[in-house]
């Protein structure tokens, strides 16, 4: 069955593949002392890309002399048999060598005359590392198998409505793992996977939803040409209309992940996003929810957004516009420090003074409003930053406190003015 194909990564099978390939040249026996083959498992140890792996081992095999190899295993030999040890032999059966002993004093010994000289055949040798080398080639084509041909087939399983929901769900999250890679991201491009893909946005279930949202999130993050493919795609307009509409908190949390991707240092996004009314989305996304979560991951895409606007013009100067016109921004703000989780509270501190920065706040922009006067936000900080006096363990950090302190006095600069 076709969700039988979709599996994910196995690392182990790739780090096997090059103790293999260590065995196989293990006559060679390379000159590196101790703490450089430490280094060199280390940094293999650390590779997990397949492709990589692939790479790595294809070119180890492609790359190995052996006639080269075989004569450097032969006068490694030669020469530790005159040092006394066993070592291994053509063969690879340790002991074969027969070396001289030890006097009493320590000193060396001399082989033995009689020991015959040993016999081995390069010819035989050379085959023998052929067929091993042809074998493992098998092996790593069998173990790594196309990208392409994988992400397609995650893509039909995730589509095929006669599969459960669940083996449908895992299928996204294989091929989530698979765009993670950014050649893999614009070959699904290329084959027109994210279009198809993309359909299940309108699915009745949930958890195909928020895949499928987390899919495009990971496949666009900073990739430029993934954004602007996906703005081709009009993607923006069924995100903003899951975040505006659906029920599920984790289906609106993955969208906004994939919005916060779509649009970073991305203008063209950013235009689209403030055209198709992305701006009211978001603060009403800040107003009405209550989840920790969400209210998290919106103030961290509106400190973004006010962020990069600070620093550029053009389409992010019309983000920026728009902010400072959007009802109730400055109450959403102020909301998440008064929800019971620090980590929001700091995120709300830091969407405050992107404000300020960007010049949405005390520049003759929305401080007037009840809700949102100088007083009523000097207040609200004074109260996040009495609280997390204390500077105790799961408190705010230091850096924050000094922020909402800094912030809570230029609001009170502010009212004392006006």
């Amino acid at each position: 069955q076709a969700h039988h194909s979709i599996q994910r990564h196995n690392m182990g099978g790739p780090r096997q593949l090059l103790c293999v390939v260590s065995l196989c040249a293990l006559p060679a026996r390379c000159a590196v002392d101790d703490n450089g083959m430490e280094q060199a498992r280390e940094v293999l140890g650390s590779v997990s890309d397949p492709h990589t792996l692939s790479q790595l081992l294809q070119w180890s095999l492609d790359n190995t002399n052996l006639d080269v190899l075989h004569a450097k295993a032969e006068a490694i030999r030669a020469e530790v048999g005159s040092s006394g040890g066993a070592v291994l032999s053509a063969d690879g059966n340790l002991g074969d060598v027969h070396l001289g002993g030890f006097a009493a004093d320590g000193s060396l010994l001399a082989a033995p005359a009689d020991t015959p000289e040993p016999r081995v055949s390069v010819e035989m040798s050379a085959e023998a590392f052929a067929a091993r080398r042809k074998e493992l080639s098998t092996v790593a084509e069998a173990m790594f198998a196309n990208q392409v041909d994988l992400m397609r087939d995650a893509m039909h399983a995730a589509l095929n409505r006669s599969l459960a929901a669940d083996v449908r769900e895992e299928a996204l999250f294989a091929l989530q793992e698979l765009v993670e890679d950014l050649d893999n991201a614009r070959d699904f491009m290329t084959i027109g996977g994210f279009k198809q893909v993309m359909e299940l946005l309108g699915s009745d279930t949930p958890e195909l939803v928020a895949a499928t949202a987390w899919v495009v999130g990971t496949a666009v993050q900073n990739q430029r040409e993934l954004q602007l493919h996906m703005l081709e795609l009009e993607l923006m307009a069924p995100l903003l209309q899951l975040l505006h509409d659906h029920s599920a908190i984790d289906v609106r949390a993955k969208v906004l992940y994939a919005v916060s991707g779509l649009l970073r240092n991305c203008p063209e996004a950013q235009l689209d996003f403030r055209r198709r009314q992305g701006v009211s989305v978001l603060v009403m996304t800040l107003a009405r929810d209550s989840s920790p979560r969400l209210m998290r991951k919106a103030l961290v895409l509106l400190t973004d957004l006010l962020s990069e606007s600070a620093e550029k013009e053009g389409h992010f100067g019309e983000v920026r516009e728009a902010l400072e016109h959007a009802p109730r921004l400055c109450e959403a703000v102020l909301s998440g420090l008064r929800i019971a989780d620090l980590d929001t509270q700091e995120k709300a501190v830091e969407a405050l003074q992107a404000m300020v920065k960007a010049g949405v706040m005390l520049g003759g922009i929305r401080v007037n409003s009840e809700g949102c006067a100088p007083d009523t936000i000097r207040a609200a900080l004074h109260s996040f930053v009495a609280q997390e006096a204390g500077g105790s363990e799961g408190s705010a950090s230091e850096e924050v406190r000094a922020l909402a302190q800094q912030l809570a006095d230029t609001f009170a600069s502010h009212a004392e003015a006006s």
